[in-house]
């Protein structure tokens, strides 16, 4: 009771035929409820063979990815929202590793988003000392509620605000 709308038709054909070759392959593609609602689904598939080797059918794993892509989506909102701030962001997972710095962050600390991603947010960039801990992060976990805190530090030849909020 799916369709498929074009081009993911051609997609689906193009795979189906691939199967009929003998070809593993995993491919998305949005399927169209009987509601009119999009499913973007992950399809796993892989062809089946008798004991002699001789193709006799496939069998395909199908996954919703729907809820993912929202997610994603959703990210990218919120990734363009920290990177229109002036001021520098950066988002600090419960492993003490940046899970996000915005363009003003990566500027200030002289690297590359994937440069800081992953790794451990040992130093706050703005610190004069790299091997100050981050007191004001460790605070912030240790409370385990949302804690605001505001220290002054140089920048630029005057004393600017950094505030860490967790």
């Amino acid at each position: 009771q799916f369709a498929f709308a074009w081009p993911e038709r051609e997609v689906l054909e193009r795979e189906l035929l691939l199967r009929r070759r003998g070809v593993t392959s995993r491919y998305e593609v949005d399927i169209v409820r009987p509601d009119g609602s999009r499913v973007n689904a992950l399809n796993v598939a892989t062809p089946i063979h008798d004991a002699a080797g001789g193709l006799v059918g496939s069998i395909g794993l199908w996954t919703d990815l729907s809820p993912q892509k929202s997610l994603e989506r959703e990210l990218r909102t919120y990734e363009r929202v920290a990177n229109s701030m002036a001021d520098m962001v950066s988002v600090i997972g419960a492993d003490r590793r940046y899970r996000l710095v915005n363009d003003a962050w990566c500027q200030r600390a002289a690297v590359t988003r994937e440069q800081a991603l992953g790794q451990p947010a040992q130093v706050h960039p703005l610190q004069l000392d790299p091997r100050a801990p981050m007191v004001q992060v460790e605070d912030c976990f240790a409370a385990g509620t949302v804690v605001t805190q505001t220290t002054t530090v140089p920048l630029d030849g005057a004393s600017r605000r950094l505030q860490t909020t967790c």
